[in-house]
């Protein structure tokens, strides 16, 4: 009986192996984002966004939200900016399972020229980056 069970989990550990093997070579991009969804706390509307052409001087504002696709809530414990010439801040502090929250954020160029910032999202269930890009103009 107990070499019958042995000779079960065997089989099922290499049925599985040989499973992830397949959609890893057929099917890649599903494996990515599987990972991806199992390791991000929360689904943002936008990972990049372009804000354009901005005048130096002038705070131009996006909303972005962000989708809770656990079972579980998730707090957002801080939101943090690359740099003083952007502003995060969040519509809530916690968002529940399945569910939308929404962050604001603004970008007020100093100088003139392109622009890559990072917003930061520190959670209770781990962190995640927003990337914005920007010109500045006179």
């Amino acid at each position: 009986m107990k070499k019958k069970i042995i000779n079960i989990t065997t089989s099922l550990t290499f049925a599985l192996a040989i499973l992830i093997l397949v959609v890893d070579v057929a099917m890649p991009d599903v494996l990515a984002d599987v990972s991806y969804r199992l390791r991000s706390p929360l689904s943002v509307s936008a990972s990049t966004t372009n804000f354009g052409n901005i005048p130096v001087g002038h705070q131009s504002i996006k909303k972005f939200t962000a989708f809770n696709e656990h079972f579980y809530p998730i707090r957002i414990e801080k939101i943090a900016t690359s740099c003083g010439c952007t502003s995060a801040v969040t519509s809530s502090t916690s968002v529940a399972s399945f569910r939308r929250g929404i962050f604001t954020v603004g970008v007020t160029p100093n100088t003139v020229g392109e622009g890559v910032k990072t917003i930061s999202i520190r959670t209770n269930h781990g962190n995640q980056e927003v990337s914005i890009k920007f010109n500045a103009i006179d």
